[in-house]
């Protein structure tokens, strides 16, 4: 998914947003409180701060939505779920039908799979904006 939010406390939130879900429903598949996970995606009335997730939350959100991919989920870097097909893989050679392809096909079946990522972001982002849309809808 492309870089809309910056802090982890964020992508939280987006992820929550893209698997529409409330913070009292997540509170209660990751065991921790309700305060919790609102500490973490609302700012505070004080100073305007959110709470940084513990390692329980982060953990517990890898486990529960396990197609989220971790390292989008703590750097940013990357999409909100992870690829099906193993980028190495295809770079080394051992997912084609053939190890004797050659170049042009194998560039051919590389690109076919960029593309499916790209598909794949793209719809990511767009169930994302619509949930964003309808919760923007709902607070009007």
């Amino acid at each position: 998914m492309s870089k809309i939010n910056n802090s982890i406390n964020d992508r939280i939130e987006e992820l929550m947003l893209f698997y529409d879900i409330k913070a009292p429903t997540l509170s209660k598949k990751i065991d921790v409180s309700p305060s919790t996970i609102h500490n973490i995606i609302k700012p505070k009335k004080s100073d305007g701060t959110k709470n940084s997730p513990s390692y329980k939350v982060l953990f517990g959100i890898l486990t529960i939505f396990d197609k989220v991919d971790a390292n989008w989920l703590i750097t940013g870097n990357g999409n909100m779920l992870k690829d099906n097909i193993n980028q190495i893989e295809i770079e080394n050679n051992e997912c084609t039908p053939d190890n004797t392809q050659d170049k042009v096909v194998k560039d051919s079946f590389l690109e076919i799979e960029k593309l499916k990522n790209k598909i794949k972001e793209l719809e990511t982002d767009n169930i994302y904006l619509i949930r964003l849309l309808n919760r923007y809808i709902e607070q009007k």
